[in-house]
């Protein structure tokens, strides 16, 4: 191996360690700007109280034969899905808080990726947010 494959195979391992580095940061910032989302407090509205997203989300649950429960904290719900087999159960976090603004955005996280369950929840109850801020003419982001 000559000189001038060495110095390329050399930039190439500095170029991948550089990319690795800066892929390692964006990631941190990432998780970070998404603790401080999630950790933001909830600021209802008059047009959507907590207590109207709550009977939103009760509503979204019972339209769902597979959803067994739906637990609301904050801007947060959890629902908790029976397999279709209805042997096993296994849950997701339908988070709505958007820096705190009941917006209709959401971002999801479940034990199952498979299942359009979660995101069928999360879009029917989008909806109904969105309706009731546009019934109050509230715009948030």
């Amino acid at each position: 191996m000559g000189f001038l494959d060495k110095l390329l195979i050399g930039g190439a391992v500095a170029v991948v360690g550089a990319l690795a580095v800066k892929g390692s940061k964006e990631a941190a910032a990432a998780a970070k700007e998404e603790q401080r989302r999630r950790e933001s407090s909830p600021r209802f509205i008059p047009w959507l109280t907590e207590q109207d997203f709550a009977l939103m989300v009760g509503y979204v649950a019972s339209q769902s034969p597979r959803v067994i429960r739906a637990e609301v904290t904050g801007l947060v719900v959890e629902i908790t899905v029976r397999s279709n087999s209805g042997l096993t159960t296994w849950s997701a976090d339908l988070d709505f808080n958007d820096y705190g603004n009941p917006s209709g955005k959401y971002w999801i996280r479940t034990e199952n990726d498979q299942s359009p369950v979660p995101g069928w929840f999360a879009d029917k109850l989008a909806e109904q947010m969105i309706q009731r801020l546009d019934q109050g003419q509230v715009r948030f982001g």
